[in-house]
């Protein structure tokens, strides 16, 4: 299953490492490794970012555009790629990989949304995308070859995706206001989409 929602990295990547732009912005960043890239953009007020890479051939790009948003990354692996991207206002994110040659991606537009990606294992790929406002979106994988991807626009809408086994496909796309849908897979080679609209 081909995932749509993956950012492309180098894109976020052509960004200046590390720039901050308005007041009150924080960036905390520490790399442990080697050949690991990160880049960083903010432009509002009071956002903060918070990025770990340990190990080696990591790459990540991060950008906020907005106010009082969140952002924590942290990478324990080898050859892992993140992308996120959020803009607008109160959002927080959460990307926390360990492995190898996993990838994370994450788009935010709108107003206090929240979204976790936690990967686990091998060649597993997870991608959030949501627009509006106070939707909820999770993944957690643990396995390899495993793809989830959660689509959200409106408002007040949840999602949740888990995955423990080896090559399972997710999908959850919700239009709309208060909808909700969790995905629970254990095994290998399953697959499921759901699509929700009110």
């Amino acid at each position: 299953m081909k995932n749509p929602l993956l950012i492309t990295l180098t894109l976020l990547l052509g960004l200046s490492a590390g720039q901050a732009l308005a007041d009150n912005n924080s960036v905390n960043a520490i790399q442990n490794g080697n050949n690991n890239t990160l880049a960083i953009e903010q432009v509002g007020y009071a956002n903060s970012i918070n990025a770990g890479q340990v190990g080696d051939n990591n790459n990540a790009g991060l950008s906020i555009n907005g106010n009082n948003n969140s952002l924590t990354t942290q990478i324990s692996s080898t050859g892992d790629s993140e992308s996120a991207f959020i803009s607008g206002d109160s959002n927080s994110a959460n990307i926390q990989m360990s492995g190898s040659g996993n990838e994370a991606s994450l788009m935010i537009q709108g107003t206090g949304n929240t979204a976790q990606i936690n990967i686990q294992g091998i060649n597993n790929q997870a991608a959030i995308s949501q627009t509006g406002s106070f939707n909820t979106a999770s993944i957690a994988q643990n396995g390899a070859g495993n793809q989830a991807a959660i689509t959200q626009n409106g408002t007040l809408n949840s999602a949740t995706i888990t995955q423990n086994g080896s090559n399972d496909h997710a999908s959850i796309t919700q239009n709309g206001t208060g909808n909700q849908f969790t995905i629970a897979q254990n095994g290998n080679n399953n697959s499921l989409a759901i699509t929700q609209t009110r």
